[in-house]
């Protein structure tokens, strides 16, 4: 038993040792590289946020410009047709015509389709000389290839109608089919 007791340290001595073990688990532990590598961690993340929010606003805006293109380029082509038509003395494309609904209803009987078209509440807006008349159409036929060609029948029927909008959707038996014609005409 005595020689147990040689070896026993005193409690001084116990709790130098003890702290100097807590110092040098401190000085092992760098709290400095820790903190650090969350700090880029925050900046990364942060930078990645900003980084994705200007890459979205990039696509949209080359979206809108794409658009613009592609309205830019049909205008266009609507101008050189009419300039066509102009040159080639078929100006009259461009006055009123008084039968109209009767030219889209024939085209639709031409086609077969069931129903004939109902009478349109045109919009019309003017600008610079020249009317827009647009003619909504709601239609409904069990074959929607009759309803695509009496879209072409009509174009062919009125001098000038184009097509501004087209929707199509399909129910249990037929389809439902939306289709704005747009018509300019002079003002005078």
């Amino acid at each position: 038993m005595s020689g147990q007791r040689a070896h026993r340290i005193s409690d001084d001595l116990r709790y130098e040792l003890a702290d100097a073990a807590r110092t040098a688990e401190a000085a092992n532990k760098p709290r400095v590289l820790l903190v650090l590598a969350t700090l880029l961690f925050v900046v990364a993340g942060v930078s990645l946020v900003v980084t994705l929010r200007q890459f979205e606003s990039a696509k949209q805006s080359y979206r809108a410009q794409q658009g613009y293109k592609a309205r830019v380029a049909d205008l266009r082509l609507q101008f050189e047709r009419a300039e066509r038509l102009q040159d080639s003395g078929q100006a009259a494309t461009w006055e009123k015509i008084p039968d109209l609904y009767s030219r889209i209803e024939n085209a639709a009987s031409t086609v077969g389709l069931l129903n004939k078209p109902p009478i349109p509440r045109p919009t019309t807006t003017t600008a610079q000389g020249a009317i827009k008349n647009l003619y909504p159409y709601k239609m409904q036929d069990p074959s929607l290839q009759n309803l695509l060609s009496w879209v072409e029948e009509a174009r062919r029927a009125v001098p000038g109608l184009e097509v501004s909008s087209v929707e199509i959707l399909p129910a249990a038996k037929h389809w439902n089919f939306n289709v704005t014609f747009v018509r300019w005409e002079r003002s005078s």
